[in-house]
């Protein structure tokens, strides 16, 4: 029995798939931002990722898509369609937006990046 629960537990170890730490998930959108080739990702877990805005709580928000929940990311072709699941493991925010909204989802320039 005392192997029986060794082997289970070195089963389940192996077995369970585990949480890429740092990585950000995220669907595509919509073409939007600042350049031909950026799209409008909505992030999955945004809580903790230092690109999403965090200030002013009771701010009054013209979209659902803000920098609460979203961002803006130059696509490949193979990523570049609304509905794809991604992945990037790493960002660079230059703080960069050229829309004229405070609350404006930021243009992240990433690494790590794949389909989900």
């Amino acid at each position: 029995m005392k192997y029986a629960a060794i082997l289970m537990t070195v089963f389940l170890l192996f077995a369970c798939k585990k949480d890429q730490t740092g990585s950000v998930n995220g669907t595509v959108i919509q073409t939007g931002g600042c350049f031909p080739d950026t799209w409008l990702v909505w992030i999955e877990n945004p809580p903790g990722f230092p690109f999403i805005c965090t200030d002013d709580p009771g701010a009054q928000l013209a979209t659902g898509y803000n920098c609460r929940n979203s961002v803006f990311l130059r696509l490949p072709a193979n990523l570049a369609q609304a509905g794809k699941k991604i992945r990037f493991t790493g960002w660079n925010d230059h703080n960069f937006s050229c829309l004229s909204s405070s609350y404006a989802p930021h243009h992240l320039e990433v690494t790590g990046l794949s389909e989900r």
